[in-house]
């Protein structure tokens, strides 16, 4: 009788302990995730957080980073870019006969100018199609198609930051491919009367949107 009370009170004292323990390790890991919160938060990291996307922008994001690797995918095995799917009416950049090959000799001159003068960002960009396997794909047009519904359908009078003041022809965006990895919105500008595109803006399509509305 005395060892079956001994073995009961044992079962109960490990049951407690592996309590405390299971109890001990959420208020841990509650404390460490508050903790990296509060972190992320005075750094304005969590702002338009992957948490805070809408359904269509978790779908949009998918959709854009598949096309991405297809892209990139082809660059080194074909020497092809691959294509750009735009969603909507609105276009950014110079249209008709300004839309032209020159055009984007001179996009890809001011992306890569600002690319080379980040090599702890940006990978280094191979010129031409070498197709050995070994040319890196870093920049081209972007092919999130929702920048340019978000940038070109905000009046020119609540236009601000990089886009303020500017129109729809005057702006241009490429993606730019990270060491991580990751991709970086390019967004470009030309007012008119000036002479070269330059990089006015870089970060993610939430950043962008962030800055412009």
């Amino acid at each position: 009788m005395m060892n079956k009370k001994k073995v009961v009170l044992g079962i109960f004292v490990v049951l407690v302990v592996l309590a405390s323990a299971l109890y001990l390790k959420k208020e841990s890991t509650y404390s460490m995730v508050q903790d990296q919160r509060k972190s992320e938060d005075s750094q304005g990291k969590t702002q338009d957080g992957p948490d805070e996307r809408s359904p269509q922008d978790i779908a949009a994001d998918k959709k854009i980073a598949k096309q991405r690797a297809k892209n990139r995918k082809d660059w080194i095995e074909k020497g092809m870019s691959g294509s750009v799917t735009r969603g909507g009416d609105v276009v950014l950049g110079p249209t008709g006969e300004d839309r032209s090959l020159d055009l984007f000799i001179e996009l890809d001159q001011a992306v890569s100018n600002y690319i080379k003068s980040k090599p702890d960002i940006y990978p280094a960009r191979e010129e031409g199609h070498e197709n050995d396997h070994d040319a890196e794909f870093v920049f081209a047009p972007t092919v999130d198609y929702r920048i340019d519904e978000m940038i070109g359908t905000i009046p020119a009078e609540a236009r601000k930051g990089p886009i303020q003041g500017l129109k729809n022809d005057e702006l241009f965006v490429y993606e730019a491919r990270r060491l991580d990895g990751s991709y970086d919105e390019l967004l470009l500008a030309k007012p008119h009367g000036e002479k070269e595109w330059k990089v006015v803006f870089t970060g993610s399509y939430y950043d962008l949107k962030k800055a412009v509305q």
